[in-house]
């Protein structure tokens, strides 16, 4: 599957990394040094296929993403809270 990241983002605390496409947020914990990849990876689905521009934290459980306007669907500005997410862990295999 194609997957364009149009956006990313450092939570306050560095401890976490939010990459935007048009249908997910990946979100990086846990790595070690400056090894994004050597942590955890999750796949957020958001249930919506719009073009995503723009992420960014409020603070270290708040995200906050944008998309464009197309045909009438889009140019929002979305925020959710990571604890009330559902997460789908990625395998490195």
């Amino acid at each position: 599957k194609i997957c364009w990241i149009t956006s990313a983002a450092l939570n306050p605390s560095r401890d976490k990394l939010a990459l935007l496409d048009s249908r997910h947020i990946w979100l990086f914990e846990n790595w070690q040094g400056d090894d994004f990849f050597s942590g955890d990876a999750y796949r957020i689905d958001l249930g919506i296929v719009t073009q995503k521009e723009a992420i960014t934290f409020f603070d270290d459980n708040t995200i906050i993403f944008t998309d464009e306007e197309f045909m009438g669907i889009g140019r929002n500005a979305y925020v959710i809270e990571i604890d009330n997410l559902v997460k789908h862990k990625v395998s490195k295999d």
